[in-house]
């Protein structure tokens, strides 16, 4: 996983770590979002966080698309 897709985990969970305000936390991860980043950050492959989360392999495929986008990642590796 490339070091900014780290970068937004790390962010992410420090907005939950402190007192920030929920509506801050919510337009910065869908929860969907942060549940697949925490699973990229497992080294779990798209079709297992598709097996893993009740959405299908596409949907896994746009969360991705979506995290590296707000990582200003090309791409996951």
């Amino acid at each position: 996983m490339t070091a900014k897709l780290i970068h937004l985990v790390r962010m992410h969970e420090n907005a939950i770590d402190t007192n920030v305000d929920e509506s801050a936390r919510l337009s910065f991860l869908s929860l969907q979002e942060a549940l697949v980043l925490r699973l990229l950050a497992a080294g779990v492959s798209t079709r297992e966080i598709a097996d893993h989360l009740p959405i299908n392999e596409p949907a896994v495929k746009e969360h991705i698309k979506s995290l590296l986008l707000k990582a200003k990642a090309k791409n996951r590796t």
